[in-house]
């Protein structure tokens, strides 16, 4: 009769220490998901700065290049 009870105990015990697994399973698969998640906004915000950067810098390419055709004379100036 006790081994009966001893073996019931145990297979309670295995039951629990699998849901507690699995509960740290999911934990750990929700921080990777997390960490993944970190990195890709990341990558997309560093992505999203360099175009914006090229961008600037072809604004700021076309605005010189508008002043280099100005061509004033030094006659032509108004006071």
């Amino acid at each position: 009769m006790s081994n009966r009870r001893t073996d019931h105990d145990f297979e309670s015990d295995d039951l629990l220490m699998n849901e507690e697994f699995d509960d740290l399973d999911d934990a750990v698969e929700d921080e990777e998901q997390e960490e993944r998640s970190v990195r890709a906004r990341a990558f997309n915000m560093d992505m999203r700065h360099r175009i914006e950067d090229r961008l600037e810098e072809r604004r700021l390419k076309k605005e010189l290049n508008e002043y280099e055709f100005f061509d004033l004379d030094d006659d032509e100036i108004l006071h």
